[in-house]
Formats: C-alpha cells, sequence, structure tokens
C-alpha cells in the first residue's frame, strides 16, 4: 500500500473552513475510525480555547482592528500544532475502516495498491509497557523476547492495542473480544494518553502486528500485558 501525502490545507483560510468541518465530522464517527477521546479533547482545545484557541486567534486576524504581528505569530503557532494533531490522528486511523465518504469529506488519498501481495506476518509482539506519568503509557514493540530495539514486522502496517482499564480486583480478559480500547500505531515506540483519574487502575491488553489492507493475513495476538496507569 502506498503511503500518499495526507492534505490539510495550508492557507489560513482554507484551513479555517477545514477545520470546521474535519472536527465534527471526527467526533461524529470516532467509534468507527477508531479515533480516542483524548485525541479529540485534545483537537477541540486547540480549536476552542479562549486564549490560545484556533478560533479566537482567527477571530482576531479577521479583524483589522485586533490584527498584530503577535497575534499572526501565535495563529501561525497553532496553525502548525492543529496540522501535525490532525496528522497524527489520521495516519493512525485504519484504511480497512474508512469509506468512501470519509475520504472525501478530510481530504485524504485513498490508498493504492501496487506493490507484491505481502505474506502472512508470522512474528508475535513483544511489548514493553512503560508508566511514564499524567497517565501517558510508553509502548515499545519488538519482533521477538530478545530484541533490544523496538521494531515493526516488515509486512505489518501498524501495531493493533486492544485493550481496557481495570480497577483493583477485576478480572483480567481472556480474549480481545472482551476489550473495549483500541487503538493503532504505525511506530514500534510510541506513546497514549489516559486520563489522569485512572491512576492507579490497570491498562491491560493485547497486541498484534497487523496488516490493513488484508487483515486475513494479520500475525498472532501476544499475551496480555499489564501496566498500572501513573499520575
Amino acid at each position: 500500500m502506498s503511503k500518499r501525502r495526507i492534505v490539510v490545507p495550508t492557507k489560513i483560510e482554507d484551513l479555517n473552513k477545514y477545520q470546521m468541518i474535519a472536527l465534527p465530522y471526527l467526533k461524529l464517527n470516532m467509534l468507527r475510525l477508531l479515533v480516542s477521546d483524548a485525541d479529540i479533547l485534545e483537537l477541540n482545545v486547540m480549536i476552542t480555547d479562549p486564549v490560545n484557541g484556533w478560533a479566537f486567534l482567527h477571530n482576531k486576524h479577521s479583524d483589522p482592528l485586533t490584527k498584530t504581528e503577535p497575534g499572526n505569530a501565535d495563529l501561525m503557532k497553532c496553525k502548525v500544532a492543529l496540522t501535525k494533531k490532525l496528522q497524527y490522528v489520521y495516519r493512525n486511523i485504519p484504511r480497512n475502516v474508512m469509506i468512501s465518504a470519509d475520504f472525501q469529506t478530510l481530504n485524504i488519498a485513498e490508498p493504492t495498491d501496487h506493490k507484491t501481495k505481502r505474506g502472512t506476518i508470522v512474528n508475535t509482539p513483544f511489548g514493553l509497557i512503560t508508566a511514564i506519568g499524567g497517565g501517558i503509557l510508553k509502548f515499545e514493540v519488538r519482533t521477538n523476547a530478545e530484541a533490544k530495539t523496538a521494531r515493526m514486522d516488515d509486512l505489518a502496517d501498524v501495531v493493533r492495542v486492544m485493550g481496557m482499564i481495570l480497577k483493583p480486583g477485576e478480572d483480567l480478559p481472556t480474549d480481545p473480544s472482551q476489550c473495549t480500547v483500541t487503538f493503532t500505531s504505525t511506530k514500534a515506540n510510541f506513546k497514549h494518553t489516559f486520563s489522569v483519574a485512572e491512576a492507579g487502575n490497570r491498562f491491560v491488553c493485547f497486541l498484534q502486528y497487523v496488516n490493513q489492507s488484508d487483515e486475513s493475513k494479520n500475525g498472532p495476538i501476544s499475551k496480555l500485558q499489564i501496566c498500572i496507569i501513573g499520575l
């Protein structure tokens, strides 16, 4: 599958129109597109914050009476951050869950496959999960237990995390079908943010290397991974 450029408008007015369409669409379809609550919350803050948000800064920029050089600089800084966040969210949406309306509305190029078909993934992910505070968990995924560096399987598009948050005393899941939290990463080193209100609870999960264009070729599912979410 070719990795085609994801297009977020670069001109200020085009981006302003785009964000008014993109965020409501992501909110409406977040479960189907596997977009996390944390990502939606961060995007919402980046756009609606009353002091540093895109909407406020754009309004100042658009009015000749309030337009200033420092304000323009703040708007450009927000533009870069918002663009990067949108691109991050889009990279982590599995293409196999997307429909034509998603590609068209979000202005994402549909993937094409010009390469030789890939074989079935045989590696099982071996994960190391570390709590680094602030509700953030750091994931390092390897192709074998003895490897010293994180690595994606060469045949995989993403590594999928299928997990759930458990309070003390709650039973562990026995298979991924019981899990309620799912997200993916294109990198073997990545982080995921949970609410700090979950601190002290366990995040338990299974890992799997995934071929997004043909899930029948996905790799084996890992053993259960467990980490306590920290403050």
